[in-house]
């Protein structure tokens, strides 16, 4: 499964991507409005989430994400 990831806040970092990458879903996709912030968060997941974008639409509107998830 591939997920889209809004939100990339201290919850998120902290305590909600950690368990989601624990199972078979591959984060596809990175929101956030904060660049610094979003930056931070591709650079601690690799290349599975090198996919950055500050636009919500446009990551909720691909048609390769299979499900978004949001903090």
């Amino acid at each position: 499964m591939r997920i889209g990831w809004i939100g990339c806040g201290p919850h998120a970092r902290e305590l909600l991507l950690p368990h989601l990458v624990r199972h078979e879903a591959t984060l596809a996709a990175l929101c956030d409005t904060d660049s610094a912030r979003l930056a931070k968060i591709a650079r601690a997941y690799g290349g599975a989430a090198a996919d950055c974008t500050g636009d919500a639409r446009a990551l909720r509107a691909r048609p390769d994400i299979d499900a978004v998830g949001m903090a």
